[in-house]
């Protein structure tokens, strides 16, 4: 292995600003990690940076392949503005529905 290898970038350790449950799409900066546990303000938890996860969204159909951004109040959507990137729908999601699989990272 590389002298300069540090991880394999599918998790990395965050700690908390605020309370979190697992499963939960972290923003942090301009990146998006999903909580791979429960976790409370100050400690420091291990994050997921890339998969497939099923996450809250906003009202209206997602379309797979959509580039998805993730609103102030952790739900989904696929407004760009005002709102941080995610990744893409990784199947299609209707009106009705209150989750879409998306591909992070």
């Amino acid at each position: 292995m590389a002298k300069n290898y540090v991880a394999n970038g599918m998790t990395m350790d965050l700690q908390l600003s605020k309370d979190v449950a697992s499963g939960d799409p972290v923003v942090v900066g301009k990146q998006v990690v999903v909580a791979a546990v429960d976790g409370k303000t100050g400690e420091t938890i291990t994050v997921n940076t890339c998969g497939v996860w099923s996450l809250p969204k906003t009202t209206g159909a997602i379309g797979q392949g959509d580039e998805v951004f993730i609103t102030s109040d952790g739900d989904i959507t696929t407004t760009a503005t005002d709102n941080t990137a995610v990744g893409y729908a990784f199947e299609a999601a209707g009106a009705s529905d209150t989750t879409v699989n998306v591909n992070i990272g």
